[in-house]
């Protein structure tokens, strides 16, 4: 793929759909305000819409409605392609999930006492809740308020989870998003590099036409996280050079943003050095095509919306990119940081009330996954997860995603989709914010500490695994390249643009 001349524009498809959505707010607004003063839409945007029948309204098209249930888009799925029966007869179920009953979210619910000035009780007695910016009225009755407690204990046993000896500790390509918290949280040791490279080789197995450029990403940057040198790899018994083998795939075929986004950090936070002209080109190319006015990622030009993970994990894919000076000489100077300053913006714009962010632009109601995958994306910008995404009814992303949880707080065996996807990228989002409260400054999570493993080369370790691991690599702090500590400063810069907008709703 080569770099385009000009700026991106909306493929035909989605200029169409986007078009239409604008014809239709007014249509939508008097069918938005009546279901939500019924309570028949638990969640709308926090802010950033301009009048309160446009917040509902925004997010879908008159013809779109029926499709609002889309499932998530879920970029780990591809990178494992475990049956049915082997992971029934390899999981291992987090200690205190109720298998027998989903646990209900616990929602903090307002005093039904007396209502103070500016607030109404209806009939039975709810009192409403201030309506947030651009939201004149609207009665919300669940709200999700950081606790703090609540959140350390959260941290503290989904770490307990992934760790090499948790029930959970045999890694597969799936749970990139474990491994990426667990060396930010300095956890990098504990990290099962033997189960990944064993997941890598059944991978590869049953794939037909080869691992697929998004989960050689992957796996480079699990191994990555663990301290394996993944230029030279041994499996089974046969050195290997991932990172050239994942290049080649770029070559060879156009990648899609679903791809990059796990390619683009082999070279951007990894520190690995490509050795194909161009590569690095064409993976932001994949994704910077597909970015759309109001900042957000679409998975393709025939997709019917965009995606908040996606546009999530872009974001964080491209942070380290900004300031290339080759890439600026082919997409244009400032067109990385404008499209990364997009991208928060539209992330900060997609905020639900409830603290939460829908998984992409046909949905109403938070998610969770996409919940974490925004606050890791925002807090790499440089946004506090306790101020600076607390909404108007004081909700925040770390409220809900505690909220959400099983009562026992190890888990989210009451939610659908993959349970160890979705518990991994919520530790993601918490390692995030143990790094941001820990620094005061933007973290992002995606730069790897260096990690100390001892050298497994010997005949007892190639014996018991089928591999060995290689020597540790240079990953962060005073050894991590210049390109990569300037990660850090690139983040601080670009999170003026959210910061301020946040600032300006909360004033106003």
């Amino acid at each position: 793929m080569s770099a385009p001349s000009s700026s991106p524009s909306l493929p035909t498809g989605r200029s169409r759909g986007r078009s239409f959505r604008t014809l239709g707010k007014k249509t939508l607004a008097v069918f938005a305000s009546v279901a939500l003063s019924f309570g028949l839409l638990p969640a709308i945007p926090a802010w950033g819409a301009e009048t309160a029948a446009e917040a509902p309204a925004a997010a879908m098209s008159v013809d779109e409605t029926s499709d609002a249930t889309a499932e998530p888009s879920n970029p780990e799925a591809a990178a494992s392609t475990t049956d049915a029966e082997e992971s029934a007869d390899d999981a291992t179920p987090s200690e205190g999930a109720d298998d027998t009953a989903a646990d209900e979210p616990t929602a903090t619910t307002p005093d039904t006492g007396t209502a103070d000035e500016g607030t109404d009780t209806d009939e039975s007695g709810t009192t409403d809740l201030p309506a947030d910016d651009g939201t004149p009225g609207v009665t919300v009755d669940q709200y999700f308020p950081t606790d703090e407690a609540a959140t350390a204990q959260l941290l503290k046993e989904l770490t307990a989870r992934f760790v090499a000896d948790g029930p959970d500790g045999a890694l597969d390509g799936s749970l990139v998003n474990a491994a990426i918290a667990l060396n930010s949280l300095g956890k990098g040791e504990d990290i099962d590099a033997d189960a990944i490279m064993k997941s890598l080789i059944k991978d590869e197995k049953r794939a037909k036409d080869g691992l697929t450029g998004g989960q050689y990403g992957g796996y480079i940057m699990m191994l990555t996280a663990a301290g394996i040198d993944c230029t030279a790899v041994d499996l089974n018994g046969t050195t290997r050079n991932l990172v050239q083998e994942m290049e080649k795939i770029v070559a060879d075929m156009e990648p899609t943003p679903d791809e990059a986004v796990f390619m683009l950090p082999v070279f951007g936070n990894d520190g690995y050095e490509p050795t194909q002209e161009n590569t690095i080109e064409d993976l932001v190319g994949a994704i910077w095509m597909l970015q759309d006015d109001d900042g957000y990622i679409w998975p393709s030009e025939t997709a019917e919306t965009y995606s908040i993970p996606l546009t999530s994990q872009a974001l964080l894919a491209l942070i380290p990119f900004v300031d290339d000076k080759d890439l600026a000489k082919a997409f244009g100077k400032g067109a990385l940081q404008d499209a990364v300053d997009a991208a928060a913006e539209g992330l900060a714009d997609a905020q639900l009330i409830d603290g939460s962010w829908p998984v992409d632009g046909l949905a109403l109601e938070g998610d969770v996954p996409s919940t974490a995958y925004a606050m890791t994306a925002l807090v790499a910008m440089g946004a506090d997860p306790q101020t600076d995404l607390k909404t108007s009814n004081d909700s925040t992303p770390l409220g809900y995603l505690t909220a959400h949880a099983d009562s026992s707080l190890d888990g989210y065996t009451g939610l659908d989709g993959d349970e160890p996807v979705t518990a991994a990228t919520v530790l993601m989002a918490l390692a995030a914010n143990e790094g941001f409260t820990a620094s005061h400054e933007a973290f992002d999570v995606y730069d790897v500490r260096a990690v100390e493993r001892p050298d497994e080369n010997g005949d007892e370790a190639a014996e018991h695994t089928g591999t060995s691991a290689t020597k540790t690599i240079p990953q962060s702090g005073d050894e991590l390249p210049l390109t990569l500590g300037a990660t850090a400063l690139v983040g601080l810069g670009s999170a003026a643009v959210a910061l301020r907008l946040r600032r300006k709703m909360n004033e106003a």
